[in-house]
């Protein structure tokens, strides 16, 4: 990872965004609202669509930081983690998701990217969608969510349910070339969308003992799965 871009995650990793706080409304404008033609819906949420394009990209603005406000973090041998005795997490969950997201974009990718607010009280900003906008939803093949603790998994389940396919996790492995496996999964905002779209996953992106003051995030990882 260029030094840029390991300065670029580190300064997101700074902020602490519990929802509808002053600290990731502050985030959102600065990451978010700037990329050329990202809108914000009735909820909140920011998108940026791409006309045409079968999937979905997705990742949530909300951490569970318990505070608004800056954050000290530490960076050795390629792992962040935190500095700072006052946070309860480091808020990886879901930073390294939104980075990710955003340097698809800078790529050119050719996807649909929804970043969410409220994945952490509920994926509410999702379920919102998913009651208003039915039809487009439905439109699309794939919703791959960047929010998925560790460096191995593509999820199939979610909530005891079955969310994506086999075929399409065995799939989805074979392109990566990183060795990652179906596994099971909990919550994110994709699972609000398995009744309208086919194949509903979310994939590891780097983070370890999410919603702790243990959480750390690997960036070697996150590089190779981002370039991958």
């Amino acid at each position: 990872m260029k030094k840029t871009e390991i300065a670029r995650i580190r300064e997101m990793l700074e902020y602490r965004r519990p929802a509808r706080g002053k600290t990731e409304a502050e985030f959102i404008a600065r990451y978010l609202d700037t990329v050329p033609g990202m809108y914000q819906d009735g909820y909140g949420n920011r998108i940026l669509v791409s006309p045409g394009s079968k999937v979905m990209i997705s990742c949530h603005t909300d951490t569970v930081h318990r505070m608004d406000g800056k954050q000290r973090v530490a960076i050795s041998r390629g792992i962040v983690s935190l500095r700072d005795p006052v946070s309860n997490c480091l808020g990886a969950d879901d930073t390294a998701g939104i980075y990710a997201a955003l340097r698809m974009i800078q790529a050119g990718v050719q996807a649909t990217f929804i970043f969410h607010r409220d994945e952490e009280s509920g994926g509410r900003g999702s379920a919102w969608l998913a009651r208003k906008y039915p039809e487009w939803l439905s439109t699309f093949d794939l919703c791959l969510a960047l929010d998925r603790r560790g460096t191995s998994d593509i999820i199939v389940t979610q909530q005891w349910d079955k969310c994506a396919s086999a075929e399409f996790a065995a799939g989805l492995s074979e392109q990566l070339a990183m060795s990652h496996k179906a596994a099971d999964g909990i919550f994110t905002d994709s699972a609000n969308y398995v009744d309208l779209i086919s194949e509903c996953s979310n994939i590891s992106i780097g983070y370890q003992n999410e919603h702790t003051a243990r959480e750390t995030l690997d960036l070697g990882y996150l590089e190779t799965v981002i370039g991958a």
